[in-house]
């Protein structure tokens, strides 16, 4: 849950009477709100693809289209974007939907030699690694 303590100035009084009031997030954690703080003064969005589907729920949340809008860029995968199948997968996994998983899946390990060139290989957690080597495609089992 992100907090933050926002000053309130009332009308007519000076800034030695503030008051500081808590706003509580519920649904927006910490590192996801910090993303979209980020976002929200430097306009470009950083998120790896462990955050991803955790900072679009929170952009949701909280409104901010042009955030979503990017989350949602980043899980286009065309020819020149492959990269982004990295996003689709962690994504995909994360919510359950184990036939977009599955999809996503095979095209890794059918272009692993282009997977493992990208930033994106190496925001992948060990067991999703571990899981790409498993593949039979590849043939790195014993």
């Amino acid at each position: 849950m992100a907090e933050a303590s926002i000053p309130l100035l009332p009308t007519g009084f000076y800034a030695i009477d503030v008051v500081y009031e808590k706003l509580q997030l519920p649904t927006v954690t910490a590192k996801a709100f910090g993303i979209l703080l980020e976002y929200m003064y430097t306009g470009q969005l950083k998120v790896t693809c462990q955050d991803l589907s955790d900072v679009y729920r929170s952009a949701r949340k909280l409104g901010m289209k042009g955030a979503m809008k990017e989350c949602i860029e980043l899980l286009s995968v065309t020819t020149e974007d492959f990269q982004n199948m990295v996003y689709l997968y962690v994504t995909a996994r994360q919510l359950k939907q184990w036939e977009c998983t599955n999809r996503a899946f095979k095209l890794l390990v059918v272009s692993f030699e282009r997977l493992v060139m990208t930033k994106q290989f190496l925001d992948l957690e060990v067991e999703q690694i571990l899981e790409l080597f498993s593949s039979n495609e590849l043939g790195a089992r014993r």
